[in-house]
């Protein structure tokens, strides 16, 4: 019974992750952001990362980087694809300055640590 109720968990988990790319691929906020809702109410936020980079990267994608600094700040864990997802979304909507100014972020608690990357939007 267990394995049955993580394999669900696990389907509902990649269900929402392709949910919100297409969002993002749509520009869809309004579809992003209820499926958002949704996600709060399941408790799956904070569960799991894949969900909660797929939300980072649907927010920063459809040019709401407010939200998707704000939900990224709010995350318990941050891993290396939510900084991307983030670091992404600001060189795509051509916001260098304020990617400049979060540059200090990445040295704080939360922060992937040792890990580096250098994600490559293709445009």
């Amino acid at each position: 019974m267990k394995r049955r109720a993580a394999y669900k968990n696990e389907n509902e988990d990649f269900g929402f992750a392709a949910l919100l790319k297409v969002c993002a691929h749509k520009k869809d906020l309004r579809e992003g952001t209820r499926l958002h809702g949704d996600i709060l109410k399941r408790g799956l936020l904070d569960k799991s990362p894949y969900i909660s980079s797929s939300l980072v990267s649907m927010y920063a994608k459809c040019g709401a980087l407010s939200k998707a600094q704000k939900l990224h700040d709010d995350l318990h864990i941050r891993s290396i694809v939510s900084w991307n997802a983030l670091i992404v979304g600001y060189i795509r909507h051509d916001a260098y300055a304020s990617l400049m100014e979060k540059k200090f972020m990445l040295q704080s608690p939360g922060s992937p640590g040792k890990e580096w990357s250098l994600p490559v939007p293709y445009l």
